[in-house]
């Protein structure tokens, strides 16, 4: 089976229709959008297509961008220094650089030094260097998030060298399907849910339990319910704080064992970074998130539903101000703060709707002690408030689509992309449990029967249940670096392609990613006799699409054991190109495989 992963085509952007969807808005308030539950589904319907382009926010990852000496680059004169610029600003104290010669050994230099001006560039000066190949081995921290990234810059010195090899070893994933860490994942997943159950079940309370309970005649058997609202926020308190600590630890041990200093140093360098001051601030919030919600408990056991508003308000601000310090380490707080507040609002919203579901669940199972309830009532309240936070969901996700993705390809041919796509199935299934809710059990609910209210729990358990399953995949899309950056780096680095066939595991990449000099490797694995010392010959057979320049083929030379390559002027065209590979070895069949791919102009770059 293969699997193609070409450089980008030229592909449209995403476009959204938010000039027409506000208009439909503002329309449909005017008619009442809140009293009718056909017009709700409808404005659910548009937001679950306008979904299908909508990401979750992004964290950053600092990639390089460009660098001096170039990748790759022969020079004819020893450089005074190496500059690499990244695509965000870097952590100071977090930034290593090593050079490297030839035999892997490491050559002295001075400490990498941030440039004050432009924060993402870095320089590293270098002593007085022989002729030869060198390579500048980096890791970098993001100041926006604290996302680790590395990598390494490789150049030559002098006359006699003609070449210095741009590619990754044998065995190197493709950047744009580089997957997250499991540990990373569950870390974000359960802030996530955290998040839900603290602000979620906060803004139940003040928005649609309490100005329910307001006007009507049934305010008993309330006080147990309200301890159970602030059990969920500590619990949401508890989940974030563990999240946080876990990414603390984790990004402290990583940077340790990668530079080889003690773990404490390695703290102390974190905490002392931007993101290290964001998260005190947030582990500092969340303690008195849980004292304000503990007083909220001891106020309105005292003084029923009458007092306590300000107490109420008070502990939702502070719920807010934690989800604050995650969208200041998000992706769109290194683009601008308008960007920051749109991701702010998207995890409000998901949090409000989320959050309501956990709580509405709760009343539900407990409707027994709360039978006499105006539940025609509160499922409508609900209903307005979840269609509010899908819109606001959509709404903000344009933006933060316009800046992760932008294009089909990288939608297409990315991990950040596919997962999107996968959270995009998963909203489907919550959104016909909720259909099904708000067609056809709510308004049973409105009309008393009671047989629909026993049915509520069971919906609500899918949505929840799918919805936890969601914020999974949204987990892994914020710790997946944007498509659209990766696309570009990917691009830079130049062409993967991986192929599986007769017994044959094959991988063919070609960089740079532009028209002139290219280097060609092809990463073989021959199972069908491992034992045979028959060489193998490897040939590359390739065609311009649009222009008739007749079929060519040049030959790669092994370099060990696994990879065969090339360098030379070949591809000289920007357009569609088809590249056929070939595996000759003698007693078996020809192994071909073929390839084509768009090469976009040195322009570019």
């Amino acid at each position: 089976m293969a699997y193609r992963h070409s450089l980008p085509r030229d592909a449209a952007k995403l476009r959204g229709n938010g000039g027409r969807l506000a208009v439909a808005l503002h329309s449909q308030f005017r008619r009442g959008l809140w009293r009718s539950s056909r017009r709700q589904l409808a404005g659910g319907v548009i937001a679950l297509l306008l979904l299908l382009i909508t990401p979750a926010a992004a964290y950053a990852h600092a990639s390089p961008v460009r660098s001096t000496p170039a990748a790759g680059e022969v020079l004819a004169s020893a450089p005074a220094e190496v500059v690499i610029e990244f695509s965000e600003e870097v952590e100071p104290r977090s930034t290593h650089l090593q050079l490297f010669d030839a035999g892997g050994v490491i050559v002295p230099t001075d400490l990498p030094v941030i440039d004050e001006a432009t924060p993402k560039i870095v320089r590293l000066a270098l002593p007085a260097l022989a002729d030869g190949a060198y390579g500048v081995h980096w890791r970098v921290q993001s100041q926006v998030d604290g996302h680790v990234t590395s990598g390494s810059v490789n150049f030559a010195i002098g006359d006699e060298i003609t070449s210095v090899s741009i590619l990754p070893p044998a065995g190197t994933p493709p950047l744009t399907w580089q997957w997250p860490a499991v540990s990373d994942v569950i870390q974000r997943w359960l802030s996530l849910i955290g998040m839900a159950c603290a602000f979620g079940s906060l803004l139940f309370l003040l928005l649609i339990w309490q100005p329910l309970m307001r006007s009507s005649s049934e305010g008993s058997a309330t006080a147990s319910w309200l301890r159970c609202v602030v059990r969920f926020v500590w619990v949401g308190a508890l989940l974030m704080a563990v999240g946080s600590l876990w990414y603390l630890l984790g990004q402290a041990n990583e940077s340790a064992l990668a530079t080889s200093i003690p773990l404490s140093e390695s703290m102390g360098q974190l905490l002392a970074s931007h993101i290290g001051r964001v998260i005190l601030a947030r582990l500092a919030l969340i303690l008195v998130l849980v004292i304000a919600a503990g007083r909220l408990a001891s106020d309105r056991a005292s003084d029923s539903l009458g007092g306590a508003d300000l107490t109420g308000w008070v502990t939702l601000a502070i719920s807010a101000g934690v989800l604050l310090t995650y969208s200041m380490q998000s992706h769109a707080a290194a683009v601008a703060a308008w960007l920051m507040a749109v991701d702010f609002v998207h995890l409000l919203a998901m949090a409000a709707w989320l959050g309501g579901l956990l709580v509405l669940l709760s009343l539900l199972l407990r409707r027994e002690a709360e039978a006499k309830l105006p539940w025609g009532s509160l499922m409508q309240r609900f209903s307005n408030l979840a269609l509010t936070c899908v819109l606001l969901l959509i709404m903000t996700g344009f933006s933060l689509a316009n800046r992760h993705v932008r294009t089909v390809d990288a939608l297409t041919e990315t991990a950040y992309g596919w997962l999107l796509m996968g959270k995009t199935l998963l909203f489907l299934l919550i959104f016909i449990a909720a259909a099904i809710n708000l067609l056809l059990l709510v308004p049973r609910v409105r009309r008393g029967v009671s047989t629909a209210v026993k049915s509520l729990p069971n919906t609500i358990r899918f949505e929840l249940v799918v919805g936890v399953v969601l914020l999974g995949t949204v987990g892994a899309l914020t710790a997946t670096a944007p498509a659209f950056e990766t696309l570009q780096a990917q691009q830079r680095q130049g062409l993967y392609y991986h192929t599986e066939q007769d017994q044959v595991d094959l991988t063919l990449r070609i960089a740079p990613g532009f028209p002139g000099v290219n280097e060609f490797a092809v990463d073989l694995v021959d199972y069908r006799d491992p034992t045979s010392t028959v060489p193998t010959q490897v040939l590359l057979r390739y065609s311009h699409q649009e222009h008739d320049m007749g079929v060519q083929e040049f030959e790669l030379l092994p370099v060990d054991g696994v990879r065969y390559a090339a360098h030379g002027s070949y591809l000289t065209m920007s357009g569609p190109w088809q590249i056929e590979v070939i595996v000759r070895r003698s007693g078996f069949n020809d192994v071909r495989s073929q390839v084509e791919f768009v090469m976009p102009s040195a322009e570019t770059k």
